[in-house]
Formats: C-alpha cells, structure tokens, sequence
C-alpha cells in the first residue's frame, strides 16, 4: 500500500523533531535559544502533519478520479480532467471553483470538509472529539508562535482553560509525569497521523 510509505516518511521525520530535542537540551545554553529552536520544531511538527494530510488525499483523490473516468462518471461537470493525473492538475480540480486560493488542510475542518465532498461516504480522516480538541490547541499556538497578537493568545488560552506566561512557558511546562507539553502536542501529532493510516489499512 503506497499510503504506508507516507506514513512511514512522516513517522520518521517526528522521530528527528524527538531526538533533536533531546540533542538541543544537552548542547544549547542561552533559554532564548532554546525557546526558538523548540518554536521552530513544533512549528515544523505541524507542517510535517499538513503535508501528510495532503499528500494522502491526493492519493486517495487520484485512485478515486481513475475509477470515475474509466467508469465514465463525471464529478464536476465543468472540470475536464486531462489524461495524467499530476498532484498538480487534481489540486487544480479541487480549488476550480476558487483557484486563488491557497490549497491548505488546518483548521482541520477543511480536511473533513473536503473529505465529505470528494470522498463520499468513506472518511479515513475521522478523528475522535477529543482528538479534535488537541488538534485545535496545536493550531492555536501555531497562530500565537506566528503572530504573537493578543487575538491569538486570547484564543490559545481559550482552547487551554489556563493563562501562559509564554510559548517557552507551555512547551516547558508539564502535562503528567514528566511529560512536556511539547512532547504531548509532536506524539498526538504522531498519532492522528497513526489513526489515520489505520483507518486506511481496516477500510481494506
């Protein structure tokens, strides 16, 4: 299944963001050095997570646009697909109706959104409530990291039901044992990709 090799590639690349943690904690002293490097590999865990979302989809969306041509099935009436199939002519497929628009996969709705559209009644993207609520803290503090407003905080703090000092504060600070909330945002990364490939694998 071509769909595991995706998952194995982004599996691997988390495994880095953990052991360059590790790497950081031992080597950099001076704390804003430490705080933006953690910045930059949750920020990078979060790409690494869109990029696995896309990168899946068009699969998905590709085998399904085979089917519907050779069976003579029309999904837009007002698409016409060429015959090869690039990553780029079904991103083209999807925004057809807004092609000035960016082609992007977080806040996750737009993920289940589009699976709805294009995949019908079979959705290996489903993630429990609780998952969502992760998800939603995780793109919460992505807009504080990139934007530093008050908005942004207000919403991050909103999605935690606790004040932060800082981003350094958050990602320090423990969520059990001695479990940072870094670790507890890159390893539930980790596993709605995870959930997803099993969804992938049982629909089989």
């Amino acid at each position: 299944m071509v769909t595991i090799k995706v998952f194995q590639k982004f599996q691997n690349n988390i495994k880095w963001i953990s052991l360059t943690k590790k790497r950081i904690q031992k080597t950099l002293t001076v704390n804003r050095d430490i705080e933006k490097s953690y910045e930059w590999l949750f920020l990078y865990s979060v790409t690494l997570f869109e990029s696995y979302l896309e990168e899946i989809f068009l699969l998905l969306l590709k085998q399904r646009l085979k089917w519907t041509r050779s069976s003579g099935v029309l999904l837009n009436k007002d698409f016409t697909l060429k015959s090869t199939l690039s990553n780029k002519r079904i991103k083209e497929f999807i925004l057809w109706e807004k092609p000035w628009e960016y082609l992007d996969w977080i806040p996750y709705s737009k993920t289940s959104d589009r699976a709805k559209k294009y995949l019908k009644d079979w959705n290996p993207f489903m993630l429990t409530s609780d998952d969502l609520k992760i998800l939603n803290q995780i793109v919460q503090l992505r807009n504080y990291i990139a934007h530093k407003s008050k908005e942004s905080k207000d919403k991050l703090e909103s999605s935690l039901w606790f004040k932060i000092l800082s981003v350094k504060h958050l990602l320090n600070k423990i969520h059990s044992g001695t479990y940072s909330y870094f670790d507890f945002y890159v390893n539930n990364i980790w596993k709605f990709a995870h959930d997803i490939q099993k969804n992938l694998v049982e629909s089989k």
